[in-house]
């Protein structure tokens, strides 16, 4: 989701256009999906709060399922475009050979 978006915005997408926008915050669709049935949203705020008790109601094997779909933080492996920015704004690309093994224990 761009930072310039705004409900009004999210709320004129098609169906899939919304998803796709949406998807990378879930690593997935399912939450997304659910949410466009929710509209419209006032603001971002609504949107995040909806998203948010969506996330919450999912049943448990779907929350494992959602936790389990985030790459491992400090990995090196393959990440996504967001990930990799996610993980370099944090420094997490700075690890040393012994913190990252230690991280990815932790993980």
């Amino acid at each position: 989701v761009s930072t310039q978006s705004t409900g009004a915005d999210l709320n004129q997408l098609e169906k899939k256009d919304f998803i796709q926008a949406l998807q990378t915050l879930f690593n997935g669709p399912t939450i997304p999906t659910k949410a466009y049935e929710k509209r419209p949203f006032q603001n971002l705020e609504n949107l995040h709060k909806t998203l948010v008790t969506i996330m919450n109601e999912l049943p448990q094997d779907e929350k494992i399922t959602l936790l389990r779909s985030h790459p491992d933080l400090g990995s090196r492996s393959k990440l996504t475009e967001d990930s990799e920015k996610e993980q370099t704004r944090v420094g997490l690309h700075r690890l040393t050979k012994e913190e990252e093994e230690e991280f990815l224990r932790l993980n």
